[in-house]
């Protein structure tokens, strides 16, 4: 009787039973492990994250590796390229070469100059190089001209071109070097 009475004295005003410490029944075990589950789960999370990251990382290195080396490629292939559109017109510096230029007249050196020109130019625009020669009473374009001076020329309006003193050169719609011209005040 005298636990009885125990018993209640611990139990509070409303017959609840006071808080102390857990008894070691079967739902005590879960409880403990619970955070410890909850922490490897985490940590098993944190672990995949982490692989994940670092595959994503050597996928990406990778793709940059690769991304170079086909950039080194392309370069060699377009200069390659290039130089093979180039060939016949060097094959006609060395012709001209084998001649004697001193008994040759005029007029055949000015020939073979013109179509090593024309052939130089054929290999070029093979691969979209075009010559930029601005006609005289041409408008000035600034994207492919470079006004170098100004001159009057009869029949030229103000900001047209009067004279092209060097002739440029672009890459489809890009400037590789632009045309020296003189422009009408």
């Amino acid at each position: 009787m005298s636990e009885a009475r125990h018993d209640k004295a611990h139990e509070d005003d409303h017959g609840n039973e006071p808080m102390g410490e857990p008894d070691a029944g079967p739902d005590a075990a879960p409880a403990i492990d619970a955070p410890q589950s909850r922490e490897d789960q985490l940590e098993s999370q944190l672990a995949e994250f982490e692989s994940k990251y670092l595959r994503a990382l050597a996928d990406y290195q990778n793709f940059q590796r690769r991304a170079h080396d086909n950039e080194v490629k392309a370069r060699q292939y377009g200069a390659a390229a290039v130089a093979r559109s180039l060939v016949p017109a060097l094959e006609h510096f060395d012709i001209a070469a084998g001649h004697d230029l001193a008994s040759m007249p005029a007029e055949k050196l000015i020939g073979a100059g013109s179509m090593l020109q024309e052939e130089l130019l054929k290999g070029l625009a093979e691969h979209g190089v075009e010559r930029v020669a601005p006609a005289v009473g041409d408008e000035f374009n600034p994207h492919f001209h470079e006004a170098v001076m100004q001159q009057a020329a009869d029949g030229v309006a103000s900001g047209h071109v009067s004279m092209c003193l060097q002739a440029g050169y672009r890459l489809r719609d890009q400037p590789i070097r632009s045309a020296k011209v003189a422009v009408a005040p």
